[in-house]
């Protein structure tokens, strides 16, 4: 298995353990959605968007960086 395999899979894996709403705004915008297109799929106003992205993007840097331990015991 290859590095960028595995870090594809460490990052697909953080994803999961992210609430859905979180989850599927950072899946969207990596795959090129405008802002627009993002919160109209959400079903949110395109204003809350950028707070939404912002503290999703925290939290999968939080899930990214947590311990292996941590993370088993958490599922």
């Amino acid at each position: 298995m290859g590095m960028i395999t595995l870090m594809t899979s460490g990052y697909d894996a953080a994803l999961a353990r992210l609430p859905d709403a979180y989850a599927t705004a950072l899946r969207l915008a990596d795959a090129g959605l405008t802002a627009d297109e993002v919160a109209a799929t959400l079903g949110v106003e395109p204003e809350s968007l950028p707070p939404l992205l912002e503290l999703a993007h925290r939290k999968l840097r939080r899930e990214l960086t947590r311990p292996q331990e941590k993370r088993r015991s958490l599922n």
